[in-house]
């Protein structure tokens, strides 16, 4: 290519806005935006203390050091994930195999709470659960106590 032709294509380029560094810099700019757009959006998974709060408000009178419906104590993260007498309640990062959120759900049985007992959980609380399994159901967080 002769230099006249390229300072040509140049001048072309640069009157179409087109410059190879133009355009670079303009990928670039989007992929920054797209990306603190995304971080933006994530909303934070909840820890164990909000689980524990559903818990509290509606299973840890059957399920409880002293009376452990099942086998299953849910006053600890630690007693939660050793689980009951029908083996793991919580398959960390796997909402679809947790035995708790399908009886929460009241998808399996036995229902949870039974309906004798109680209401089923609101879709609110379900939510809170099925974010904290999805989320890898992590501990207590450093400095977080339980209310």
């Amino acid at each position: 290519m002769s230099k006249h032709q390229d300072t040509k294509n140049t001048k072309t380029q640069l009157r179409m806005g087109t410059s190879p560094k133009s355009l670079l810099f303009f990928l670039c700019a989007l992929c920054v935006l797209a990306l603190r757009a995304s971080a933006q959006d994530k909303v934070e998974a909840p820890g164990f203390g909000k689980v524990y709060e559903v818990f509290a408000k509606n299973c840890t009178s059957c399920h409880n050091p002293k009376e452990m419906k099942g086998e299953l104590n849910l006053e600890t993260y630690e007693a939660l994930m050793k689980g009951g007498e029908t083996g793991v309640a919580v398959v960390a990062g796997k909402p679809t195999e947790s035995l708790l959120l399908k009886v929460i759900e009241q998808k399996s049985k036995p229902f949870m709470p039974p309906p004798k007992k109680g209401k089923k959980l609101a879709d609110a609380e379900i939510a809170v659960v099925r974010a904290w399994i999805e989320a890898g159901a992590k501990g207590l967080a450093s400095g977080e106590v339980l209310p």
